[in-house]
Formats: C-alpha cells, sequence, structure tokens
C-alpha cells in the first residue's frame, strides 16, 4: 500500500535567532493522521514535499517494538507533564527516494511528521515543531539544514594540570543534530534501527507518574 501526501511551503518571519534560514510546511494532517494510525508494518506511508530548492520524496515504514532502541516505559516530559511513548503506532524509519544511501527517521503525531533526514551526500536535515519555538506560529512545522544553525560563542575556560589556565570560544548546540556525537551515534550498521530525534525540551527517563495519552484518535478504511 503506498500512500502519498503533498506539502506546501510558504514564506514567512524569523522564527528563530539562531536560524539563517528555516522554510516552513504548512499541510492539511487530517489525512496523514488517518494513515499513520491505520497503516501497518508492512505498509509505506509517502510524504512529498519541495524544500531547499529540490523535491523531497519520503518513504517511511513503522518502527515494530522489536526494532525500537526506546524502552518500553520511557516516556517524555513536557513541562509538567509527561506522556509515554507510544512504540507501536508513531516511530517511522525509512529513506529519501531516489537516495539508496539516505536515511529518515522520525515520528508522526496528530498527522504531523517530525525527525531527522540524512542524505548519502552528508546532508543532515531536520523537521521541528514551529510551535515550540512561536507560539503562534501560523504553520505546524518548518524544516532546516543543520548547516544553517547559527548559535552564539560561549566562553569555556580550561584549565590544566599546572595550574595554568585558557580560554575557548565554542558554538552551543541547537539541537542532536548539530552535535557530532550525536550524529555518530545515528549512524548504524545497514539493517539496524536507531530511533528518531526528540523535539527539543523533550527528555525521556523510567516512568514515575500516569502518563498523559495521545490526543487525537482517527480510524482509515483502505
Amino acid at each position: 500500500l503506498l500512500l502519498t501526501f503533498f506539502v506546501s511551503i510558504s514564506s514567512v518571519s524569523s522564527l528563530s535567532p539562531f536560524l539563517k534560514h528555516y522554510e516552513p510546511l504548512n499541510y492539511h494532517t487530517s489525512d496523514l493522521a488517518r494513515v499513520s494510525r491505520s497503516a501497518q508494518s508492512h505498509d509505506n506511508v509517502r510524504l512529498e514535499f519541495d524544500a531547499f530548492n529540490r523535491t523531497f520524496k519520503l518513504l517511511l515504514r513503522k518502527i515494530s517494538p522489536k526494532e525500537s532502541v526506546i524502552h518500553e516505559d520511557a516516556i517524555f516530559e513536557f513541562g509538567n507533564e509527561t506522556m509515554k511513548v507510544d512504540r507501536v503506532n508513531n516511530m517511522y524509519k525509512g529513506h529519501v527516494e531516489g537516495d539508496g544511501g539516505s536515511r529518515v527517521y522520525g515520528s508522526i503525531h496528530d498527522g504531523i511528521f517530525t525527525g531527522a533526514i540524512e542524505l548519502s551526500n552528508g546532508k543532515k536535515y531536520g523537521i521541528d515543531y514551529a510551535t515550540l519555538h512561536h507560539s503562534s506560529s501560523p504553520f505546524h512545522t518548518f524544516m532546516y539544514d543543520v548547516d544553517h544553525i547559527n548559535m552564539p560563542k560561549t566562553k569555556k575556560i580550561v584549565k590544566r594540570s599546572d595550574g595554568s589556565s585558557s580560554i575557548t570560544h565554542e558554538s552551543e548546540s541547537m539541537c542532536g543534530l548539530s552535535d557530532p556525537k550525536i550524529v555518530d551515534s545515528l549512524k548504524v550498521e545497514k539493517g539496524q534501527s536507531t530511533s528518531p530525534i526528540p523535539p527539543p525540551n523533550r527528555r525521556s527517563k523510567r516512568e514515575k507518574k500516569p502518563p498523559v495519552k495521545n490526543s487525537g484518535t482517527v480510524d482509515c478504511v483502505f
């Protein structure tokens, strides 16, 4: 089963001072929500959109619980609320059509895809929730090239064993894709799986209190 969704983009004012450039994604989420909730592990979900002067055709399939590297008791925290990770319905992996060496990992919640894209030529992109950066954003997600992340430099004092010290300037990291150690951890052997990068300000831990269930249950007839 192959299902296709087309995404449109539009120009908007600055979303974050730390991004030199990004492109908003603003598509109807109801169809993707319905299909993603009904798709089985053997079904493909195809998401197609234009960004960064090219067409991205993402061919995704659900990650089974056996493939997931997320613990079954893991939860994400959103401020004072917690949400249990849905390891069956929301996690996806795949590739960009026409680029056999590419990798795509992410999740679909309520018809919205967020995640990471790495092309075979080394280019890396992220798709993130716009409302995490601007509560009144007119679009739900945006796509950015990790090379366009522009973080301010911070001072770091290095103390040596002889008692001397020096000051260096380093750029802070905005997200996992801009951290080489995290990027390297995503590079797994062919045939293995990894988990999508969680949106900012979410951290995973063992469950300590009842989780908040995902909202938006949908049905689909194929």
